[in-house]
């Protein structure tokens, strides 16, 4: 049982039974883990659950069915309050699909990393005839005198006379389990499917899709071999492919549903290393592929710990729905939780898992709250990690991420993650190790030894971020909103050696170079733009691109504060694109960043990438079209 990395000790259950490092091993590997030791299951394989002292329900075989349709309404029935949303599966939201599809290249359960506390950087806004220009042409735009598209015949009598045929694509979530493998497609037929086609004369022939199906696939007919835009929801790829594989895979089950109503876990425990200020508290469901660092000074937060305490008394945290947004923990199914301490190694910042309380099955109905009483066990310091973070070479990368851009955040952290390699960057990982502190000089860490309590043939990953922040000031908000982006490094640690790893983190890509909207750069307010400008970029200096992903955001006021509200995400493998119509609308204003990935997975693959996995961003000034 070595692989749980638990130290050598004895402690007591709720039942006062006395448990050596055996059995606490044990329920790491067969509890903790969804039912079952070892590494992720090849597709299919249905290995059975290893014991555990409480072995929860066998999880099923197959995907569990959806929940049944309400029953329709009686004619005329007396006034009733209308009946709580049902619980959504958090695991099947389409726009959560890749931890960098937020823009910043960062895995979810690193986002706490990203503190923003950052100032300065500059504020980018609009002059006074600017805004003049805005107001004329959001008026003109509602006069109707905006340019309108040309009708579909014209169209289809334009393209005749290319080679039509009928381009697909697919999505899914499959999810990787002890118990074997379940495949979740994404029901279709409810979304904008559509293909864009170049019409030769600097416009976009539309094409909707003539298939949307509800197990995950579409269709769409008569398109010109060719270059083409395909748009699924907000995504977009700009390929000459006839097939999109917008798939995932994910460890865990796939039905976790969420809160509809405050839902909270309130935790007694001892054995709680003394705490110390920058010592944290993560949530950890392995078997709902969710690790989180909990907010201690969130408001849904209660008797957090205090500098010396070693135990927890009524801790409360609220999972949803605006807590953690962690799903509802279901013992029949296998979960099992974990509230694991980071705690702070010296004076150099690093913070390891040392500390793991290992929660009873339990299951937490949807608003209520659910106390527990348990005790943090040893994590043994038996892995080690020799690093140095050259991260000049990021910070060198500030004037390309944005001109005055202002270094925000610097961190990295070691995770665990159960699923082979070869299916590409990991979205779940549960952390190991992490720091975080600002900076721009080089460090070497020396050694640093850590724990991992999971399974020793599980792989681990290595993630750094470098960040850099700008503001945007939106007309008539009196606060400005930060936008932060940067340089981002995944690095599988060689699993030969991974309990005693060396590394040297440089930059593995840095941001794309001279971006340009329409010929001007992209580092000024560009105005006047039109619906459908054409982008361009240089590849970056150092490193190679797959692809680059181009995300847009529309600049709003919120009463007096900016926002910044994603409107599109597009992907592409050249450095010159044309916006497709329909992102872009008059009398908006606009924030485009454009990032080169190095991943090793071409473009219609969009949310798989290869180990090891860069990213580097940079982000334009205020565009209107």
């Amino acid at each position: 049982m070595s692989s749980t990395r638990l130290a050598q000790h004895v402690a007591v259950d709720r039942r006062g039974r006395r448990l050596t490092s055996v059995a606490l091993a044990v329920m790491w590997l067969g509890v903790g883990c969804g039912g079952g030791g070892g590494s992720a299951p090849a597709p299919g394989d249905g290995a059975a659950p290893a014991p555990s002292p409480t072995p929860p329900a066998t999880p099923p075989s197959t995907p569990p069915s959806p929940p049944a349709e309400p029953p329709a309404e009686p004619p005329a029935p007396p006034p009733e309050p209308p009946p709580a949303a049902a619980p959504a599966k958090l695991r099947l939201d389409p726009e959560r699909t890749a931890y960098w599809t937020q823009g910043a290249g960062v895995r979810p359960n690193l986002v706490h990393l990203l503190s923003g506390a950052a100032s300065g950087g500059g504020t980018v806004a609009l002059g006074a005839a600017d805004l003049q220009w805005l107001r004329q042409r959001a008026a003109d735009a509602a006069a109707g005198r905006a340019a309108v598209a040309k009708p579909l015949p014209e169209v289809r009598a334009q393209a005749a006379a290319v080679p039509l045929r009928t381009v697909t694509g697919l999505q899914t979530f499959r999810f990787y389990r002890a118990s074997g493998t379940s495949t979740q497609p994404i029901d279709l037929t409810g979304r904008v499917i559509e293909a864009y086609v170049p019409d030769g004369t600097g416009g976009f022939d539309p094409i909707p899709a003539t298939a949307r199906r509800a197990d995950g696939t579409y269709a769409i007919a008569d398109v010109p071999e060719g270059l083409h835009w395909v748009r699924l929801g907000a995504a977009w790829v700009w390929t000459d492919a006839a097939f999109v594989d917008w798939s995932n895979e994910l460890f865990g089950r796939p039905d976790v549903l969420g809160a509809t109503l405050p839902t909270r876990v309130q935790v007694t425990a001892g054995n709680l290393a003394p705490w110390q200020a920058g010592d944290g508290l993560t949530w950890t469901v392995p078997e709902q592929g969710f690790d989180t660092a909990i907010p201690l000074a969130a408001d849904h937060v209660v008797n957090a710990p205090r500098p010396g305490e070693t135990a927890l008394g009524d801790f409360g945290f609220e999972l949803g729905p605006d807590g953690i947004f962690a799903g509802l923990l279901d013992a029949t199914k296998g979960d099992r939780a974990y509230l694991n301490q980071l705690v702070g190694q010296g004076a150099g910042g690093v913070r390891t898992l040392a500390r793991s309380a290992v929660l009873p099955p339990l299951t937490t109905p949807d608003g209520a709250t659910t106390p527990v009483a348990t005790g943090f066990l040893d994590v043994a310091q038996g892995a080690q990690l020799h690093l140095r973070w050259q991260r000049s070479a990021f910070a060198a990368e500030a004037d390309r991420v944005h001109p005055g851009a202002v270094l925000s955040d610097s961190f990295f952290a070691l995770s665990a993650f159960a699923l082979p390699p070869t299916l590409g960057t990991p979205f779940d990982a549960f952390t190991l190790l992490e720091y975080n502190a600002a900076g721009n000089h080089d460090i070497d860490f020396g050694t640093i030894a850590y724990g991992n309590p999971f399974p020793s043939d599980w792989n681990r990953v290595f993630d750094s971020f470098v960040a850099f922040r700008k503001n945007y000031l939106a007309p008539g908000a009196l606060v400005s909103e930060p936008l932060v982006r940067g340089l981002s490094v995944s690095l599988l640690l060689d699993p030969a050696t991974r309990d005693f790893g060396s590394l040297t983190v440089v930059p593995g890509i840095t941001p794309p170079r001279h971006p340009q909207i329409n010929g001007k750069t992209l580092f000024s307010n560009q105005l006047a733009v039109g619906e459908t400008p054409t982008l361009g970029w240089q590849p970056p200096a150092v490193g190679h691109a797959d692809h680059y992903f181009v995300r847009v955001l529309q600049l709003v006021a919120a009463g007096t504060r900016s926002q910044l509200l994603p409107r599109a995400r597009l992907h592409t493998e050249a450095t010159t694109m044309q916006m497709p119509p329909g992102i872009l609308a008059p009398g908006n204003l606009y924030v485009i960043t454009i990032a080169a990935i190095g991943g090793g997975s071409p473009v219609t693959q969009v949310n798989r990438n290869a180990l090891p996995f860069v990213f580097a961003t940079t982000m334009s000034a205020i565009v209107a079209p």
